[in-house]
């Protein structure tokens, strides 16, 4: 939380009251997700003229060690993900600057730091309530993703 700072004039305006403090939202949120161990950076991107803010993360196609009968390969820890596995990209927009309702697409391919695009698959939705809140995934759409990790997907989302 900050303080924001106020001209003497608005603080006049306000009769001396001090403004009530301001959320402090970050740039990336990492979440690390278990079995398999991967780490999803959420990157915040915000909007410009005419576009509204969003939120874009990566998922690893293949999060799963190929099956090996090697003694080595069962005693080594799992090795980090490469930069060249491909990597699903999504990304939360909102539908309008004044709206709370947000929805996820599938963006793209990631390959090595190279996008490829393709047509954005909308994926999940998310509607605030007064009272709760709602994502509703797409199951069918979700099918159409292509990452081995489908519950680490449902927890990101």
């Amino acid at each position: 939380w900050s303080q924001p700072t106020l001209s003497t004039a608005e603080i006049r305006a306000q009769n001396g009251q001090p403004p009530p403090p301001t959320p402090i939202t970050p740039d990336t949120v990492t979440l690390n997700l278990y079995n398999p161990d991967s780490q999803v950076v959420i990157r915040s991107k915000p909007g410009s003229w005419g576009k509204s803010d969003s939120w874009e993360f990566e998922l690893p196609e293949q999060s799963f060690r190929a099956p090996s009968a090697s003694k080595i390969d069962l005693d080594a820890g799992e090795p980090p993900i490469s930069d060249l596995v491909p990597k699903a990209v999504f990304r939360w927009k909102k539908e309008s600057r004044l709206g709370r309702e947000m929805t996820c697409y599938l963006v793209g391919k990631s390959v090595g730091g190279k996008k490829s695009k393709e047509p954005d698959i909308t994926v999940a939705m998310f509607k605030e309530g007064r009272h709760d809140s709602t994502v509703t995934i797409y199951e069918p759409n979700l099918r159409r993703v292509d990452v081995q990790d489908q519950k680490g997907l449902d927890i990101v989302l």
